[in-house]
Protein backbone atom coordinates (compact mmCIF):
# COMPACT_ATOMS: atom_id res chain seq x y z
CA UNK A 1 0.00 0.00 0.00
CA UNK A 2 1.72 3.26 -1.08
CA UNK A 3 -0.69 5.98 -2.24
CA UNK A 4 -4.70 6.44 -2.41
CA UNK A 5 -6.72 9.12 -3.33
CA UNK A 6 -10.04 9.88 -1.28
CA UNK A 7 -12.81 12.44 -1.92
CA UNK A 8 -14.13 13.96 1.22
CA UNK A 9 -18.31 13.66 1.38
CA UNK A 10 -20.84 14.99 3.63
CA UNK A 11 -21.54 11.31 4.64
CA UNK A 12 -18.37 10.44 5.45
CA UNK A 13 -17.82 13.28 7.45
CA UNK A 14 -20.88 13.02 9.49
CA UNK A 15 -19.56 9.05 9.81
CA UNK A 16 -16.78 10.73 11.26
CA UNK A 17 -18.42 13.33 13.98
CA UNK A 18 -21.36 10.55 14.75
CA UNK A 19 -18.08 7.56 15.63
CA UNK A 20 -15.84 10.41 17.66
CA UNK A 21 -19.36 11.26 19.84
CA UNK A 22 -19.88 7.93 20.13
CA UNK A 23 -16.86 6.85 21.36
CA UNK A 24 -16.60 9.61 23.76
CA UNK A 25 -17.23 9.20 27.16
CA UNK A 26 -18.40 12.53 28.06
CA UNK A 27 -20.60 11.95 25.52
CA UNK A 28 -21.83 8.82 26.66
CA UNK A 29 -22.36 10.66 30.10
CA UNK A 30 -24.26 13.15 28.37
CA UNK A 31 -26.97 11.10 26.75
CA UNK A 32 -26.93 8.66 30.25
CA UNK A 33 -27.85 11.87 32.66
CA UNK A 34 -30.14 13.26 29.99
CA UNK A 35 -32.41 10.40 29.93
CA UNK A 36 -31.98 10.17 33.77
CA UNK A 37 -32.88 13.71 34.52
CA UNK A 38 -36.08 12.95 31.53
CA UNK A 39 -37.04 10.14 33.51
CA UNK A 40 -37.34 11.44 37.25
CA UNK A 41 -39.39 14.60 35.84
CA UNK A 42 -41.70 12.08 33.87
CA UNK A 43 -42.11 10.44 37.38
CA UNK A 44 -42.53 13.20 39.55
CA UNK A 45 -45.16 14.47 37.56
CA UNK A 46 -46.58 10.77 37.33
CA UNK A 47 -46.39 11.18 41.16
CA UNK A 48 -48.29 14.51 41.05
CA UNK A 49 -51.17 13.16 38.52
CA UNK A 50 -52.16 10.01 40.90
CA UNK A 51 -51.83 12.73 43.78
CA UNK A 52 -54.51 14.32 42.34
CA UNK A 53 -56.36 12.63 40.23
CA UNK A 54 -55.34 8.40 40.09
CA UNK A 55 -56.49 7.34 36.65
CA UNK A 56 -54.51 10.24 34.95
CA UNK A 57 -51.53 9.37 37.12
CA UNK A 58 -51.60 5.91 35.76
CA UNK A 59 -52.06 7.12 32.22
CA UNK A 60 -49.41 9.80 32.31
CA UNK A 61 -46.96 7.09 34.17
CA UNK A 62 -47.64 4.88 30.94
CA UNK A 63 -46.98 7.07 28.96
CA UNK A 64 -43.96 8.46 30.53
CA UNK A 65 -42.87 4.93 30.70
CA UNK A 66 -42.77 4.34 27.27
CA UNK A 67 -41.21 7.36 26.59
CA UNK A 68 -38.47 6.68 28.81
CA UNK A 69 -37.56 3.65 26.89
CA UNK A 70 -37.99 5.58 23.27
CA UNK A 71 -35.89 8.57 24.74
CA UNK A 72 -32.41 7.15 23.49
CA UNK A 73 -34.01 6.55 19.89
CA UNK A 74 -35.05 10.11 20.00
CA UNK A 75 -31.71 11.26 21.16
CA UNK A 76 -29.45 9.31 18.86
CA UNK A 77 -32.01 11.26 16.12
CA UNK A 78 -31.58 14.51 17.70
CA UNK A 79 -28.06 14.34 17.46
CA UNK A 80 -27.70 12.67 14.24
CA UNK A 81 -29.77 15.99 12.91
CA UNK A 82 -27.75 18.25 14.65
CA UNK A 83 -24.61 16.92 13.29
CA UNK A 84 -26.06 16.90 9.56
CA UNK A 85 -26.78 20.81 10.02
CA UNK A 86 -22.94 21.41 11.25
CA UNK A 87 -21.93 19.54 8.22
CA UNK A 88 -23.76 21.62 6.10
CA UNK A 89 -22.06 24.87 7.63
CA UNK A 90 -19.49 27.17 5.32
CA UNK A 91 -16.42 25.59 7.58
CA UNK A 92 -17.28 21.80 6.72
CA UNK A 93 -18.77 22.53 3.28
CA UNK A 94 -15.53 23.87 2.04
CA UNK A 95 -13.85 20.32 2.60
CA UNK A 96 -16.87 18.74 0.79
CA UNK A 97 -15.71 17.17 -2.67
CA UNK A 98 -12.01 17.78 -1.71
CA UNK A 99 -9.33 15.03 -3.16
CA UNK A 100 -6.67 14.36 -0.41
CA UNK A 101 -3.82 11.73 -1.34
CA UNK A 102 -2.54 9.84 1.19
CA UNK A 103 0.73 8.71 1.02
CA UNK A 104 1.35 5.21 3.42
CA UNK A 105 5.10 5.20 4.54
CA UNK A 106 7.17 2.93 7.35
CA UNK A 107 6.91 5.72 10.45
CA UNK A 108 4.04 8.12 8.59
CA UNK A 109 1.13 8.83 7.03
CA UNK A 110 1.37 11.96 4.57
CA UNK A 111 -1.92 13.43 3.74
CA UNK A 112 -1.97 16.11 0.61
CA UNK A 113 -4.92 18.21 0.35
CA UNK A 114 -5.57 21.00 -1.51
CA UNK A 115 -4.37 23.51 0.80
CA UNK A 116 -1.24 21.54 1.92
CA UNK A 117 0.16 19.20 3.38
CA UNK A 118 0.24 17.02 6.22
CA UNK A 119 2.78 14.45 8.01
CA UNK A 120 1.16 12.25 10.66
CA UNK A 121 4.01 10.15 12.46
CA UNK A 122 3.18 6.82 13.58
CA UNK A 123 4.12 7.23 17.19
CA UNK A 124 1.33 10.02 17.29
CA UNK A 125 -1.51 7.52 16.67
CA UNK A 126 -4.15 6.71 19.83
CA UNK A 127 -5.71 4.00 17.57
CA UNK A 128 -6.83 2.31 14.56
CA UNK A 129 -10.26 1.43 14.52
CA UNK A 130 -12.12 -0.50 11.75
CA UNK A 131 -16.13 0.08 11.25
CA UNK A 132 -18.19 -1.99 8.55
CA UNK A 133 -17.69 1.34 6.61
CA UNK A 134 -14.49 2.94 7.30
CA UNK A 135 -11.43 2.69 8.76
CA UNK A 136 -9.96 5.62 11.35
CA UNK A 137 -7.01 6.88 12.89
CA UNK A 138 -7.49 8.71 16.21
CA UNK A 139 -4.42 10.94 16.97
CA UNK A 140 -3.14 11.48 20.30
CA UNK A 141 -4.29 15.17 20.16
CA UNK A 142 -8.19 13.90 19.49
CA UNK A 143 -8.69 14.36 15.63
CA UNK A 144 -9.95 11.45 13.33
CA UNK A 145 -8.14 10.78 9.91
CA UNK A 146 -11.04 8.67 7.97
CA UNK A 147 -10.40 6.24 5.28
CA UNK A 148 -13.80 5.71 3.47
CA UNK A 149 -13.99 2.09 2.39
CA UNK A 150 -16.15 2.53 -0.83
CA UNK A 151 -13.04 4.47 -2.10
CA UNK A 152 -10.33 2.14 -1.19
CA UNK A 153 -9.50 -0.54 -3.78
CA UNK A 154 -7.60 -3.11 -1.66
CA UNK A 155 -8.99 -3.21 1.58
CA UNK A 156 -7.12 -6.17 3.08
CA UNK A 157 -4.15 -4.52 1.93
CA UNK A 158 -4.84 -1.11 4.04
CA UNK A 159 -6.12 -3.57 6.98
CA UNK A 160 -2.97 -5.68 7.15
CA UNK A 161 -0.33 -2.17 6.70
CA UNK A 162 -3.07 -0.63 9.66
CA UNK A 163 -2.07 -3.58 11.41
CA UNK A 164 1.23 -4.02 10.80
CA UNK A 165 1.59 -0.15 12.01
CA UNK A 166 -0.38 -1.15 15.35
CA UNK A 167 2.23 -3.71 16.29
CA UNK A 168 5.30 -2.29 15.55
CA UNK A 169 4.62 0.97 17.51
CA UNK A 170 2.04 -1.00 20.23
CA UNK A 171 -1.23 1.02 19.12
CA UNK A 172 -4.63 -0.42 19.26
CA UNK A 173 -6.59 -1.86 16.61
CA UNK A 174 -10.29 -1.50 17.40
CA UNK A 175 -12.52 -3.99 15.38
CA UNK A 176 -16.04 -2.26 15.21
CA UNK A 177 -17.11 -3.62 12.31
CA UNK A 178 -20.70 -4.13 13.94
CA UNK A 179 -20.56 0.01 15.25
CA UNK A 180 -23.78 1.98 13.81
CA UNK A 181 -25.16 5.15 15.09
CA UNK A 182 -27.54 5.07 17.58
Amino acid sequence: MEMLQLISTEKDQLNVLLYQASRSENFRKSRRNSRLIFGTIMLLLSILFAVFERKMGIIFFTLSTIAFIFFPVYLGWYYKRNFTKLIKSDDYRAQTGSQYNITFEQQSVLVQSPIGETRYLCDNFDYISETGDSFYIRLKTGALLIFPKNQIIDIRELKNYFKTICSTYGINFIDDNRWHWR
